[in-house]
């Protein structure tokens, strides 16, 4: 968990250093990409605000009932992954507007990655928001514990059992 959000945390950080950096044409004026970074960066934090808290309802809503739904829900590397992408982008857009700095005018590759960045979180928060509704179907739970039930007895009999003639 820790090591995928400080992986993401630094990609976000160099990225933001030199992405500005580049002088491809064409270019744009810096004041508005400044202004556009700084809202993308504190869009994608309320983004993780409203959909964690959303999480939390579906980790009392499961935890209300006794069920090992929440640790499948818990262990699923999405729920981890999507936050450490999302501060990713976060520390990209921040890093990436105070290193455009007093600039006249910047690379218009700098908004088109934050664009994307942006819109490649929007789609983890989206598949994360599927997965914490689906974690509270009972028939989809149901078939994950089955599998993992299979799993665990296929790595536990590894021979079949002996006929009694």
């Amino acid at each position: 968990m820790g090591l995928s959000q400080l992986l993401f945390v630094v990609a976000g950080l160099v990225l933001g250093i030199f992405v500005p950096k580049i002088t491809v044409p064409p270019t744009v004026s810096s004041g508005r990409i400044v202004d556009l970074l700084f809202t993308a960066g504190v869009t994608v934090i309320s983004l993780i605000t409203v959909i964690y808290s959303l999480l939390f309802v579906v980790v009392q809503w499961v935890g209300s009932a006794f069920s090992l739904r929440l640790g499948l829900f818990r262990d699923d590397p999405i729920v981890w992954r999507a936050f450490a992408y999302s501060i990713g982008v976060f520390v990209f857009c921040f890093t990436a507007a105070f290193a455009i700095g007093n600039r006249k005018t910047v690379s218009v590759a700098v908004p088109v990655l934050a664009l994307l960045l942006v819109l490649a979180a929007l789609v983890f928060m989206r598949t994360l928001q599927t997965r914490a509704l689906v974690s509270m179907l009972l028939a989809p739970n149901l078939d994950a514990i089955t599998e993992h039930g299979r799993e665990i007895l296929d790595g536990l009999y590894l021979q079949p059992a002996a006929s009694a003639s």
